[in-house]
């Protein structure tokens, strides 16, 4: 354990989000607690409210995590100065930002606060819109950011990439994979397919997206259409919801348009996620833009094969041909090809569902990114305490 001036570390993740479900990001701050409760470091989480799920809650409290609701969004000044006050009374050494507004608040809050550590994680690709560019007052965020973080990580290679290319990178950006736990499984392949209605014999898909256009839930809708005739035992679980119920409206009307939405199950947000994964054939992530995602690596780790975009960090996830298939983003047909590929061949299913299931152990075990993790945080803070800097 690494301890300043006798104590452990005091160490803060700004998430900037409101925790709707018990999902991967939630199980890496639950273990992230865990770890920092073994080496006696104190955690405490910073939400734009308190999380829903009451089980994930009563989790990050057992752990010994602190959970604080301090909302960014439409109040920028008064959380600005709030979580600067409130950084240099808890006298935190690290500050890891994660999603904004608040991140970006945070990382200057830290600042002015005198936080050793402000830190930031990006967790998706700079370029959402499939381009290649970013506007003046993107680049200059971008660059602010950057200035005011000791420390950049990224979620994949390829957002340091796409950092280098805008002339942000350099020795303050590193990688850092989130990874996911073993899954833990509470009802049969079978009682979660009667439970949606499914026969033994459908050949089934599932999806765990948010109904937002860069999620390309409504590519894969296409493709399902175009693959309807030839496979009719396909179908289709969706997993998630739209922060707007009009996003959830266009893709149930895009399903009917599409002959399609006889073949769908919209399951909505869950937290029994790795069950329903497991009474699945093929998972299928079609987005527009997206970091190495979580959500592809919890069906690795229950051995599906993945049929996923050729974007972001999806190809340091899902190796073509071996793990999955990949297919360019925005096309309906060739996604439709690629999952043909795999509903019509169980063998090369189960081959690429192994090989995936192997990767996950390899490369993106979820505790062992973790204490990876807190081993950078005391390393850096040791640093800092030796330049007598804090």
């Amino acid at each position: 354990m690494h301890c300043i001036g006798g104590g452990p570390l005091r160490i803060v993740q700004v998430t900037g989000l409101i925790s709707t479900k018990f999902g991967g990001f939630e199980r890496w701050l639950l273990t992230l607690a865990k770890v920092c409760a073994e080496r006696g470091h104190r955690l405490s989480c910073v939400w734009e409210e308190e999380p829903w799920v009451e089980s994930f809650r009563a989790a990050m409290e057992a752990a010994g995590c602190e959970m604080v609701v301090m909302p960014a969004t439409g109040r920028a000044p008064a959380f600005l100065v709030q979580m600067g006050l409130w950084l240099r009374h808890r006298r935190a050494h690290v500050m890891h930002a994660h999603f904004n507004p608040a991140g970006d608040l945070a990382l200057l809050a830290a600042r002015l606060a005198g936080t050793p550590l402000p830190l930031r994680l990006i967790h998706s690709g700079l370029f959402q819109d499939g381009g290649r560019q970013l506007s003046p007052r993107s680049r200059l965020l971008m660059g602010v950011r950057q200035s005011l973080a000791a420390r950049t990580y990224t979620s994949c290679r390829t957002i340091g990439s796409e950092m280098r290319s805008l002339g942000l990178g350099g020795r303050r950006t590193e990688v850092l994979y989130l990874g996911v736990p073993p899954p833990v499984f509470t009802r049969s392949r079978d009682d979660v397919r009667r439970e949606f209605g499914l026969a033994a014999e459908d050949v089934v898909v599932a999806c765990v997206a948010f109904h937002d256009p860069v999620k390309g839930v409504d590519v894969l809708l296409r493709a399902i259409g175009f693959l309807a005739p030839q496979f009719p035992r396909l179908r289709l679980i969706q997993i998630g919801s739209g922060a707007a119920a009009h996003n959830t409206d266009l893709l149930k009307r895009l399903a009917q348009e599409v002959k399609a939405d006889d073949r769908i199950v919209w399951a909505g947000l869950r937290n029994d996620v790795p069950d329903i994964l497991r009474a699945a054939d093929v998972y299928c992530q079609p987005s527009r833009s997206e970091g190495p995602s979580l959500a592809v690596l919890e069906a690795m780790a229950v051995g599906l094969p993945v049929v996923a975009s050729d974007v972001g960090g999806l190809p340091e996830t899902v190796v073509d041909g071996v793990t999955g298939l990949l297919a360019p983003p925005e096309s309906p047909e060739l996604l439709a090809a690629a999952l043909g590929r795999l509903l019509g061949s169980p063998q090369q299913r189960r081959q690429m569902g192994d090989a995936g299931l192997r990767r996950v152990h390899e490369m993106f075990d979820l505790h062992r990114q973790v204490v990876g993790l807190v081993d950078r945080y005391e390393k850096m803070m040791s640093r800092v305490d030796g330049l007598g800097l804090f």
